[in-house]
């Protein structure tokens, strides 16, 4: 990182993004500073106006995104030229209402990052008490960010599972397209294969053994079975001649 070395930061404790939008390069990232957060007027901080040394102002909190806003991608991508043109714009100056109403919680999560101290209220006096760590208002921010991508994260994990296991499903029913071309060696049928969504003809499992059919789009009657219907059906038919024609049935006396 230009200007300092990568170090924690509060949306990054483990110095890994974890917000979802947190797409910031090392280069962005605030440098160290070896000042604690300190108390300003709004005349030093209007000082401040460059994209090499730029701080604004949220909600009465004094940032310094100098790393942040001159290496925006926006500088080199015409899509988010508006972009580093609303920032250049507040460089130095209070900019609460616009940023807020821009920026998603993602964002103004980040945005902790670059927190350097608070504006001096009423711009009276600088207070003699020392400012310590951040803002509960921001940290409130903050909290909602990670539990939001938490949940986000649990949520995806279980779509993934999902996704995964109904995968598995339709392949194991037939309904990825399989090319089978082993000949069956017990039933001589050779290769045949089962079209993706299931088709009016008989599903196989083939192997070097045995041929195994899954009758599971359409109903083709066994060998077996075929023989009890051609029974059934010719006992049927006597049965009816016998009766229309009982004289033709008569045994000679």
């Amino acid at each position: 990182m230009v200007g300092g070395t990568q170090h924690v930061t509060p949306s990054r404790p483990n110095g890994v993004a974890v917000l979802p939008r947190d797409d910031r390069t090392v280069d962005q990232m605030p440098s160290k500073s070896e000042v604690g957060p300190r108390w300003f007027s709004m005349d030093e901080v209007a000082k401040h106006n460059t994209i090499t040394d730029g701080w604004i102002v949220v909600d009465g909190n004094v940032f310094n995104i100098s790393n942040f806003a001159s290496r925006h991608p926006g500088w080199h991508n015409g899509a988010q030229t508006s972009t580093v043109l609303a920032i250049k714009r507040n460089l130095g100056k209070e900019c609460s209402n616009e940023y807020k109403t821009i920026h998603s919680l993602d964002a103004r999560a980040m945005l902790m990052d670059y927190y350097i101290g608070k504006i001096i209220p009423g711009g009276g006096k600088r207070p003699t008490k020392a400012l310590e760590g951040y803002p509960s208002n921001m940290k409130k921010k903050l909290d909602m960010a990670f539990n939001r991508a938490k949940k986000s994260r649990r949520k995806d994990s279980l779509m993934g599972k999902l996704q995964d296991r109904l995968k598995a499903q339709h392949k194991r029913r037939g309904f990825k397209e399989i090319q089978q071309k082993k000949l069956c060696s017990s039933t001589k049928q050779g290769s045949y294969s089962v079209q993706e969504g299931g088709s009016n003809s008989m599903q196989g499992r083939c192997d070097d053994s045995v041929c195994q059919p899954d009758r599971t789009t359409s109903f083709i009657p066994s060998a077996m079975k075929c023989t009890e219907v051609l029974c059934i059906t010719v006992f049927a038919l006597y049965w009816f001649a016998f009766d229309l024609f009982p004289h033709c049935f008569k045994y000679p006396s």
